[in-house]
């Protein structure tokens, strides 16, 4: 399983995103947690992990990343929303927000989902 350093980190990263789950089970649209995968990436201490640790953690970050994309997206269709004063304008921000906050939550859940098989591996 490697040194106790790895496992330590890898604890770490299933906490993470053990957190995220839980994020994405509330069933709300919010930032999913990725500071330790981020710390290790830009540190280069990923070279600890081998390269099916680093390819299924890379998959799984990535929906995380795609995730928090979307929830940025959805806060600043928000944000767009509550500051336009033409009522039409107002009505096709309100169905791209709409569609798109529903379209991130069908993806958190069968991200949620995979999230749950990734913190089970080695």
């Amino acid at each position: 399983m490697g040194t106790p350093i790895t496992r330590k980190y890898l604890n770490g990263l299933r906490s993470e995103l053990r957190q995220a789950i839980w994020l994405l089970d509330a069933g709300k649209l919010q930032l999913l947690p990725d500071d330790l995968w981020r710390s290790l990436v830009n540190s280069g201490h990923l070279i600890l992990f081998s390269a099916n640790q680093i390819e299924d953690l890379r998959q799984a970050y990535f929906c995380v990343a795609k995730l928090n994309y979307m929830f940025v997206r959805c806060k600043d269709l928000s944000e767009t929303y509550h500051t336009e004063i033409n009522p039409l304008k107002r009505r096709a921000i309100r169905r791209v927000w709409r569609a798109t906050t529903i379209e991130a939550l069908g993806i958190g859940q069968s991200t949620a989902a995979f999230l749950r098989t990734c913190t089970k591996k080695d």
